[in-house]
C-alpha cells in the first residue's frame, strides 16, 4: 500500500450472538493485519442488540485484505466492505 493511501474495512453483523465467536476466530487469524478494530452495537446495558458494526484500520497487503474480507463474508449474517481512500 502507497505511504498516501489508507484501507479500512466495515463489518457488519446481522446476528453477533451467533457469529461473534466466528468472526473473531478470523480476526486471530489475520490479527498481523489489523492495526486498530473498532466495535459498535446499537445498544448496551440491559437491551444488547444482536447486530453489530466493526471497523478495521489495515495494514499490509491488499490481497490478505481481499482474503479476510472473503473469510468473513463467507459466515452467515456478516457482510465487510473494504473502503480505500487514496491522494
Amino acid at each position: 500500500m502507497a505511504n498516501d493511501s489508507k484501507r479500512i474495512m466495515v463489518v457488519v453483523m446481522k446476528n453477533r450472538r451467533e457469529t461473534a465467536v466466528t468472526v473473531q476466530h478470523v480476526f486471530t487469524d489475520f490479527g498481523c493485519f489489523i492495526k486498530t478494530r473498532i466495535g459498535l452495537h446499537d445498544e448496551v446495558m440491559e437491551r444488547c442488540s444482536n447486530s453489530g458494526l466493526i471497523i478495521l484500520d489495515l495494514v499490509g497487503e491488499k490481497a490478505e485484505h481481499q482474503k479476510l474480507s472473503g473469510q468473513l463474508d463467507a459466515i452467515p449474517g456478516v457482510r465487510t466492505q473494504l473502503v480505500e481512500v487514496a491522494f
